[in-house]
This record gives C-alpha cells, sequence and structure tokens, in this order.
C-alpha cells in the first residue's frame, strides 16, 4: 500500500500506540485493528490496519496487515452503508449464531476504523508535527 520514506510512523497495537522516528531502537509488535499515522516532508496521513505485525529496524519499518487502506482511497459514503448494515445485523433477533454476530461486531469495527481514519485525514492541518 505503501513505500517511501517518512518522518515519523505511530501504529496501534494491543499495550497502546506506539511513535517511532529516524533511530528508533528495534521493535517487533503486534498490530491492532486501528490507524497507522505517519508524516512526510510535514505533512501527515493515515493508512487503516487491520490486525498484523510491525517491524521497525535499522531506519526501516514494515508492517505487515490482513488489510489496509489509504486514507484518500476511503468512499465515506460506503464505508457509513457498511456500517449501517453491521449494525442492522447486531439488532436483529437473539436467536443469531454467535458466529454471525461476531462478524457483524468484525465488520462494525473495520468501518468505525475507517471511518476514523477519514475524519484524521480531514483535521489533519491541527495536528503537530514533528
Amino acid at each position: 500500500v505503501f513505500s517511501e520514506p517518512v518522518e515519523y510512523l505511530s501504529v496501534v497495537g494491543p499495550e497502546g500506540s506506539i511513535g517511532i522516528l529516524p533511530n528508533h531502537v528495534p521493535v517487533f509488535m503486534l498490530v491492532d485493528i486501528g490507524v497507522l499515522e505517519y508524516q512526510k516532508n510535514g505533512v501527515r496521513d493515515f493508512i487503516t490496519t487491520m490486525g498484523g505485525v510491525l517491524e521497525f529496524h535499522n531506519n526501516h519499518a514494515s508492517v505487515v496487515t490482513e488489510a489496509s487502506e489509504r486514507s484518500s482511497d476511503i468512499d465515506e459514503l460506503r464505508v457509513k452503508e457498511s456500517m449501517k448494515k453491521a449494525q442492522a445485523k447486531l439488532s436483529e433477533k437473539a436467536g443469531v449464531a454467535v458466529s454471525e454476530k461476531a462478524d457483524s461486531l468484525a465488520a462494525l469495527q473495520r468501518a468505525s476504523v475507517r471511518l476514523r481514519t477519514l475524519e484524521l485525514l480531514k483535521n489533519r492541518h491541527n495536528r503537530r508535527k514533528i
């Protein structure tokens, strides 16, 4: 999805988020469903992450995730429709199988992360530069 030099990288893991600047100590960690934030040429941008791993070593970061999207590729109307569908499935009768509810919760979480990424993109001019 992205392979370019950056000034800063932040990613969300199970224990919280971590920010990485040049010459950071080596890191290997799990990546949660969330937002990867980076700064390039003084401009912040965002990529969704749907779980995976991060390795940072010798000023090179590799993130392998099940799925990801650059903020500029996210269709807000489509995401909102996905959220409505997932919420509707969760609201159905109690007899729905647990696996179906888990799938709906996962879909809702993915859609929420995508919307959060769009919010960050819209407000990136308010974020402090590194």
